[in-house]
């Protein structure tokens, strides 16, 4: 199947300036899950401390079964001042 299409748009969007990292928060934690379990409803929280920098965070969440197999999930995060 093909489509072909001749569009045209045009958009103005304010964006912020880009900046490099001053103080960045870096969260890394592993937790093990106990064996045989089909399923495993998970809840973390992630205390953000006053002095990290404002800006666009990306979270990635990822299991590993015990074969390799993965299923990873993430959300975006705007932290502002």
């Amino acid at each position: 199947m093909h489509l072909e299409a001749d569009i045209n748009a045009e958009a103005t969007c304010d964006l912020d300036p880009i900046k490099g990292p001053i103080d960045p928060l870096i969260f890394v934690e592993n937790f093990t899950i106990e064996e045989g379990l089909t399923s495993y409803e998970f809840n973390v929280s992630i205390t953000i401390p006053d002095d990290i920098d404002s800006g666009d965070y990306h979270c990635s969440y990822s299991v590993t079964d015990t074969t390799g197999w993965q299923s990873i999930t993430s959300i975006d995060i705007k932290i502002v001042d």
